[in-house]
């Protein structure tokens, strides 16, 4: 999950031209938007999925997450307040085919400056330089 400060400049239209933009050169995946907010990367018959969340929830779990795992983190204040979210979902994938595209998502999100990747199974937050 990827937290997204509220004084951030990114929209999820930004988030999809980079995402567009890494996987250009895979010409055996497929990009497709469906609705406002979700990026789906098809690989054969796997498949991952982008979220941007904006829902009132997303401040509430921010401030959770802030609050239980943020205690050391400088900016603790600035992810208790994130309203926006990133969450990425796949297909099991037992046989690791795909892992590299997963990682490939991690990488494009890790670029962009500002924003606070949450590792839920280790609870760790990292700030993106």
């Amino acid at each position: 999950m990827v937290l997204i400060p509220d004084q951030h400049e990114l929209t999820f239209s930004d988030l999809v031209s980079k995402l567009q933009s890494r996987f250009v050169r895979l010409n055996d995946i497929d990009i497709t938007l469906e609705g406002a907010h979700r990026l789906v990367l098809r690989h054969g018959e796997w498949t991952l999925v982008v979220d941007w969340e904006v829902a009132p929830e997303v401040a509430v779990e921010s401030a959770d997450i802030a609050r239980f795992f943020a205690r050391e983190v400088a900016d603790r204040a600035v992810i208790a307040a994130c309203s926006t979210r990133i969450t990425i979902a796949t297909q099991r994938d037992p046989a690791m085919r795909y892992f590299n595209d997963y990682v490939f998502v991690l990488e494009v999100l890790e670029a962009i400056p500002g924003l606070f990747v949450f590792n839920p199974d280790e609870g760790t937050i990292q700030k993106t330089m």
